[in-house]
């Protein structure tokens, strides 16, 4: 009943990657994707209006991307080794909702390339494992 496009495309990843696991051919998914991408990104940039707005917003310099900005700021903070565990200040409400929306640019300040890269290592792990 919502305008959720990010669920669909996320359980639509999902479906993909269990077709993979399973066997499916890459020739399939080329013929589908052929088809399907562009009609998914049209009914995205039509029907879903935050979609094509948040995608205009990157290639804006505005307040609305706020966020974003401050995001890429707490992860270029953090450098290679971080500011230190509990020393960020950007999670002092320069990150707008940091605290739940923007944790890996917390991460970032915080611990670094080094974090980050930790992070999505345990992410790929998981992923690898569950698959």
């Amino acid at each position: 009943f919502e305008p959720d496009f990010g669920t669909a495309t996320f359980l639509f990843l999902v479906c993909a990657t269990m077709l993979v696991v399973a066997g499916a051919r890459w020739s399939h998914f080329a013929a589908v994707g052929a088809f399907a991408l562009p009609l998914m990104l049209a009914v995205a940039w039509t029907q879903f209006e935050h979609v094509s707005t948040r995608i205009a917003m990157l290639f804006q310099e505005t307040e609305e991307v706020l966020q974003i900005s401050r995001g890429h700021l707490a992860l270029a903070a953090g450098g290679l080794g971080g500011e230190g565990i509990g020393r960020g200040v950007l999670k002092l409400g320069l990150v707008p909702e940091g605290r739940n929306d923007f944790v890996f640019a917390q991460i970032g300040e915080e611990w670094g390339l080094a974090g980050t890269a930790g992070v999505i290592v345990l992410f790929a792990l998981f992923a690898v494992h569950g698959i």
